[in-house]
């Protein structure tokens, strides 16, 4: 008889078995980059990962195009945010902090937490906006919506950068630049 791989806690592996209760070591403060490499930049970036297993999104590091201290939003939508690109009808802010410190390009700026995490189902997608007034980094990629970065937990898909607040020029495509814890 041939059986399967089984799931063994410690292995940093966080299988479909394990969970954040039941092997913290392999699923608890999991996080997946994207990229730090930068060539282009604007003040918003949009993205939607897919969730691979039940997941919770509990903060962003962010790649900012300047240093010093600024307003980060970020705001999420159940599904792809084509479609909604210029239009808040439909998103949820859930970070809004207007004292973060912003390091410099391609080093890590931390977030904190979100005021809500934001829990994905198995198989659905989720989209993010983060827009920062100190701006945010990222890089052009070949095809909008196509899988940029995965694991076993989530795939984040390339989006696109924007100028303005739910207006303003969209470029695209463009991979998110930073972290996701």
């Amino acid at each position: 008889m041939i059986s399967g791989p089984t799931a063994v806690c410690g292995d940093s592996v966080c299988a479909m078995e394990e969970g954040s209760d039941s092997c913290p070591a392999d699923c608890a403060g999991k996080v997946l980059e994207t990229t730090f490499s930068f060539s282009l930049g604007s003040s918003g970036s949009m993205f939607k990962l897919e969730a691979l297993r039940d997941v919770t999104v509990s903060s962003l590091v962010i790649n900012a195009m300047s240093r010093g201290e600024g307003e980060v939003k970020v705001y999420t939508r159940i599904g792809d945010y084509s479609g909604h690109e210029r239009n808040s009808v439909g998103w949820e802010l859930i970070y809004d902090n207007s004292a973060v410190i912003h390091n410099r390009r391609g080093e890590p700026t931390e977030l904190g937490d979100f005021n809500t995490p934001v829990f994905i189902e198995k198989g659905d997608t989720r989209s993010f906006f983060v827009t920062s007034s100190m701006g945010v980094l990222y890089e052009p990629d070949t095809v909008e919506g196509a899988p940029f970065v995965s694991d076993e937990s989530i795939v984040i898909y390339e989006g696109i950068g924007t100028t303005e607040e739910f207006s303003g020029i969209i470029h695209s495509p463009r991979v998110f630049g930073g972290i996701v814890r």
